[in-house]
C-alpha cells in the first residue's frame, strides 16, 4: 500500500494538467500513488485527454466522471478520488498548478516515519500572475514572522504548530500544499460539495479544528497560477465580487457556529466583519444602497468603530433618498 495518495482532479485543461501531473511524477524517494479524476471535459478537449491517459496509463489510477455542462465540481472530484485512495495520507494538486520541489513528498515521508503519525502537514507556495511572481504575504508564508517561537526546526526543517498558531498567518493553507491523514479527512466528511467557491478555505479550517498533530514546512513547494479574469475554466473567475463575499460570509458564519477552537471562532468572527465591510462597499459602488444597508448594520454590530458608523449613516441617508439606483444582480 502506498503511504500517500495524490488526488489530481482535472477538467478542460489538458496542457496545464500535463505540467501538474509531471510535477507529481518528478517526486523522488517517496511512497505514493496518483489518482486522476477527469471531470467530463468539453468535446474539444476529449481527444487530448485520451492521448494523455493512454501515455500515462501505467503511472496513474484514473476515474472518468460523466459529462455535465458545469462539471461535478472541484470538491466532488476530490471526494471521489479519495474513495478509491489506498494511501494513509492524502495530498492534493490543482490541474493548473504544479509542485516545484521534487523532494516535497520525500520530506513528508521522513517526517511521518520519525513522528509515527501526523494529522496535517502544511507548506507554502508561490503565486504567479501574467508571468510575474506576486509579493508576500500570501497564504501562510509569514507564519514564522507572526509566531517566531514555534517548536523546531526538526531534521526536515519543519515546525510543530497548533490551530491557534495557524490562524495568526496572513491566510489559509492552499490545498496544493496540504497533506492530511485519512482519519481526519473522514472525521470532517471531506470537502463540502455544495460550495462552488472557497471550499478549500472551509475544508482547511474544519480540518484545523480537529487536528492534533500539525507540522509546518516553511519551504515553497508549489507554484499557483492565478486565473485570468474572463477565463471560464476556473470557478474564481466565474463568480462576481458580491457573490464571493456572500460565499465567504456563509463559510465564516458556519465556522463560527460549528468549530470548537476558540482561536478559529475568533478568526471567523473577525473576518466575517471584514467581509461584510467589503460587501457593503461593493453594493454601494453599484448604487445598491438599500441592498447594502442590512449588511452595514451587521458590520457595525460585529466590529463597531467610528468609520463603520459613518458608513452606516451615509447608507441610511442614501437608501432613504435614492433607494437602489442600479438594477439588482
Amino acid at each position: 500500500m502506498p503511504l500517500i495518495s495524490v488526488i489530481l482532479p482535472t477538467r478542460n485543461r489538458p496542457d496545464l494538467f500535463r505540467v501538474a501531473l509531471d510535477s507529481v511524477l518528478a517526486q523522488r524517494d517517496a511512497d505514493f500513488e496518483i489518482i486522476v479524476v477527469h471531470d467530463g471535459s468539453e468535446a474539444e478537449h476529449v481527444a487530448a485527454y485520451q492521448a494523455l491517459f493512454a501515455e500515462y496509463a501505467e503511472r496513474i489510477r484514473l476515474i472518468e466522471l460523466p459529462y455535465r455542462s458545469r462539471g461535478h465540481g472541484h470538491a466532488y472530484g476530490i471526494n471521489t478520488g479519495v474513495e478509491i485512495a489506498l494511501g494513509e495520507y492524502f495530498a492534493f494538486l490543482d490541474d493548473d498548478d504544479q509542485w516545484i520541489d521534487d523532494r516535497h513528498l520525500s520530506r513528508v515521508c521522513h517526517s511521518i516515519a520519525r513522528l509515527g503519525r501526523l494529522d496535517m502537514y502544511l507548506a507554502n507556495q508561490e503565486a504567479w500572475h501574467l508571468g510575474r511572481q506576486l509579493p508576500p504575504p500570501i497564504w501562510i508564508g509569514d507564519l514564522l514572522q507572526k509566531v517566531p517561537n514555534l517548536p523546531g526546526p526538526d531534521p526536515e526543517g519543519c515546525y510543530k504548530a497548533t490551530a491557534a498558531d495557524m490562524v495568526r498567518a496572513h491566510g489559509f493553507c492552499h490545498l496544493n500544499t496540504l497533506i492530511m491523514h485519512r482519519d481526519l479527512f473522514a472525521a470532517i466528511k471531506g470537502v463540502d460539495e455544495y460550495l462552488r467557491y472557497e471550499c478549500d478555505r472551509d475544508f482547511y479550517y474544519r480540518a484545523l479544528d480537529r487536528a492534533q498533530t500539525i507540522l509546518y514546512d516553511p519551504k515553497f513547494i508549489a507554484r499557483h497560477h492565478v486565473p485570468l479574469v474572463g477565463k471560464m475554466a476556473n470557478v474564481s473567475t466565474q463568480v462576481s465580487g458580491t457573490e464571493k463575499c456572500l460565499f465567504q460570509m456563509f463559510i465564516l458564519g458556519r465556522l463560527h457556529l460549528s468549530v470548537k477552537s476558540p482561536a478559529i471562532r475568533a478568526y471567523a468572527w473577525k473576518h466575517r466583519a471584514y467581509t461584510l465591510q467589503r460587501l457593503v462597499r461593493l453594493y454601494a459602488e453599484q448604487k445598491l444602497y438599500r441592498t447594502a444597508l442590512p449588511y452595514a448594520v451587521e458590520a457595525v454590530a460585529l466590529r463597531p468603530s467610528p468609520n463603520s458608523f459613518k458608513v452606516l449613516l451615509r447608507l441610511i441617508f442614501k437608501a432613504l433618498l435614492l433607494g437602489d439606483v442600479a438594477g439588482s444582480e
